[in-house]
């Protein structure tokens, strides 16, 4: 199966300019699972992650633990 990679380095200023950033991206008809891996500064951040639909609705959760 083929992998997509996306590299994204994040600064506090793209984020003050749009608090919650979008990484648009394609699924390609059959996909059976999406993974996402990030790596941050446990002592300095919370991470929440979400995924919208095509439609604009919402279809994930948010996790507020430091250690998840």
């Amino acid at each position: 199966m083929a992998s997509i990679r996306t590299t994204l380095h994040l600064t506090h200023e793209i984020q003050n300019e749009d608090r919650y950033v979008r990484v648009p991206f394609d699924v390609p008809r059959g996909t059976d699972s999406l993974e996402v891996r990030i790596s941050y500064d446990a002592e300095a951040a919370v991470i929440d992650l979400g995924c919208e639909g095509a439609a604009g609705g919402a279809d994930g959760r948010a996790v507020h633990d430091r250690t998840t």
